[in-house]
Parts: C-alpha cells; structure tokens; sequence
C-alpha cells in the first residue's frame, strides 16, 4: 500500500477535500478553528460518503464545541502583535525555506519573525532569511538552547514563540497560541505537533510509536500535577512563553539541547523551571505545527539514542541541582527505568514489535551517557547554565 497522504479537512466545508485518486489519507480534521482529531480515511469513494464518515467518528467532539464552550471563555490576553515567532537553525537551508513558507502564511499574523542563524560556517541561512524579509541574528555558540536564548532575547514583544526549520506550523498556529494565555499565571503555552509526512518506513514507524502527540483535549499544568514529567506538556517545536516567564527562570540552561553532548532536555527543563516559578503552562491543541520526521531508520535511531540521553541528562541535573525536587528526581529515573526500560522491552520482544524494539533499545543506549554527558557539560560551564 501507497504512504498515506495527510490532509486539513475542515467538516464545515461541503467543498471535496479528499481527492479520489488518494488510496488512503491521514486526514487532520477540523470545524473551522477547531481541531477534532486524526484519523485515518481509505479513498477511492465519492467525497460525501467520506464525509458522512468522518461526521460519523467526530460527531460528538462537534456536538461539545457546539454546545461546551473550549475555553474559558474569556478572551486572551495576547494578541498576536503580541507575539514574536523564532526559528533556530544551523546550516539546512533547505528545511529553513519550508519552515518560513510556512510561517508567512501565519494568520493572524505575528509582530516580527527572527531566525537564529546558529554557529554559521556558511551564508546559506542568512541568504534564506533575507529571501523571506526575516530579522536574522547569529549566535556563534552552537547549540539548540543558546539559539533560543538568543531569539527570546532579542525579541521586542511580551510573548514569543518557538518552532524549528523542520516544522510547518499551521496557518492559525500564533492565534491558537494566543487563545492559550487567558490569564497573567500563563507562562507557557503549548500545541499539537503532527507528522507533516508519512513518506517512508522510518516515519510510519515513528508515528506507530506514538509521534510527537499529545492529545486533541486542551489541558492546563501546573508543577503539583505535572511534577518532573514535562514530557506531558508538550515539546520545543511548538512552545511559546511569556518574556517575563522566561526572564524569571534566565531562559533556557545551555548546558542541555540539540548540538550540545547532552543532546536535548533544554525544552523540558525550560517547562519545569517556569512552573516551579509559579507560572501555569496550557495545551493548546488547535495550535498545530507540522513536524517532517526522520526520513530514514538511522536518523531516527540516533534521534531516539539523543531523547534517551537528554532526558537521562536532565534528572541528573535536577538530581545535582535541584534541591527539594533531587528526591523526585531519583524516583522519575527508577520509574521511567522500570516501565520503560524493563517492562516496555519485554512486552516489545514478546510482541516482536519491530519499531517499539528500535525506539527502546536506542534510548537505553543513550541513557546510559546522559549523567556522564551533563556532568561533563556542567564542569566545562564556566559561564553558568544560561550564558
């Protein structure tokens, strides 16, 4: 069978959606502003027979949004001349392009986008930027979390938001953001991130093993209900966070992140530390990003190894560092070892579930240089956490 192709399909809009050429569609499915859910949608029939089913599968999510407000209902706080979109990159002009096509269709539209032209060796970024009309700023040292801080910091607006050249964000993506800060305790806001292609083996088995989801129902979080486990909230290719959020906690701790021997955990520490601040973090699903997954099965184990080694790196840190929270800490590393570790694996061997045995023995191996990795980085550090 062909890839699934991924469509937007908005069951407002009688017009056809889905072509019926297309054997089998990954359909992304709306009323309107509103986000139902994915699914699945095999082709070849007439467009009101597709619909009728889809109407079908969502119909009470549809009946809630007619009858049950989404939010609140208060209006937001944030506007999205409020808000400052950031894109980091290092030297993938080509991914960059799609990011920006992307982000120039935002509407409503953001007050200014900056791309952080991370570590340069080239003027490929710079030359992408300026065919965009983008703000570009350089950061010389390389890594993930010291391009955020760089973009958050020279940034003018109250808010800004983060996505990367490998993301596609939705046309509505910075107002759905927006709707999340309904309150001055917001200090973060998150969306849905959905496979933006499902072109090859490595990205179907990536999706099989739960993508980067996290659910079509809005949430909100605080550091008593989501303790250490900011997995939950979201990840860094859709976030957005108050300035005033990030200021309090000195942005992000560049001893962690892509680029950096620790190799992620930057965006998950950031979300513990703004709650431990005292600020409230929202899951805003109808923001959407699209997310171009790794195209081949040795991308995507090393991507696997790096979640590995990043999370192991951010409990040690936490563990070091984090005073009343380094007990909570050793109980997140014995459980994420127990459940995932030990009885995820069996369950995969047993099951001979080819992609679940590819994503967990990656991340074990790469849990196992996490501690050493954030230990080293914390030596070499003489400038602090977030210099």
């Amino acid at each position: 069978m062909s890839a699934p192709v991924i469509v937007d399909v908005d069951l407002r809009d009688p017009r056809p959606q889905i072509s019926r050429r297309a054997s089998q569609v990954r359909a992304v499915v709306w009323w309107g502003d509103r986000l139902l859910g994915e699914t699945v949608v095999m082709g070849s029939r007439t467009w009101a027979l597709m619909r009728e089913e889809l109407f079908e599968q969502f119909r009470e999510r549809v009946a809630a949004i007619g009858w049950v407000p989404a939010h609140t209902g208060k209006p937001g706080t944030v506007t999205a001349a409020d808000v400052t979109v950031i894109v980091c990159s290092r030297e993938r002009p080509d991914l960059l392009v799609g990011c920006l096509n992307a982000v120039r269709d935002l509407d409503p539209a953001p007050a200014e986008v900056v791309v952080v032209d991370n570590a340069p060796t080239t003027r490929r970024t710079a030359e992408v930027a300026e065919q965009f009309g983008a703000r570009r700023i350089v950061e010389p040292s390389a890594g993930l979390s010291h391009a955020r801080n760089a973009g958050w910091r020279a940034a003018a607006t109250s808010v800004v938001a983060f996505t990367d050249d490998d993301a596609r964000p939705h046309a509505r993506w910075v107002g759905a953001l927006c709707e999340g800060f309904v309150a001055r305790e917001v200090g973060c806001v998150t969306g849905l991130i959905v496979a933006g292609e499902l072109a090859t083996p490595a990205q179907r088995i990536f999706e099989a093993n739960g993508g980067m989801g996290k659910g079509y129902v809005p949430r909100l979080f605080s550091a008593e209900t989501v303790g250490l486990q900011s997995f939950q909230i979201g990840a860094g290719a859709n976030m957005a966070f108050s300035r005033s959020a990030l200021e309090r906690i000195g942005g992000f701790d560049v001893r962690l992140g892509p680029g950096r021997p620790t190799r992620g955990g930057d965006d998950l520490d950031a979300f513990i530390r703004v709650l431990a601040a005292g600020s409230v973090a929202v899951y805003q699903p109808d923001a959407v990003v699209r997310h171009l997954h790794r195209r081949d099965v040795l991308s995507l184990a090393r991507q696997y190894r790096d979640n590995g080694t990043g999370y192991a790196a951010l409990l040690r840190k936490i563990e070091i560092e984090g005073g009343s929270m380094a007990a909570a800490a050793l109980r997140e590393r014995a459980r994420w070892r127990r459940q995932r570790h030990v009885r995820a694996l069996a369950r995969a061997v047993k099951q001979r579930d080819r992609g679940q045995l590819l994503e967990l023995v990656a991340e074990i191996a790469g849990s196992r240089h996490g501690k050493s990795a954030f230990e080293a980085e914390r030596v070499l550090s003489g400038g602090g956490p977030h210099a």
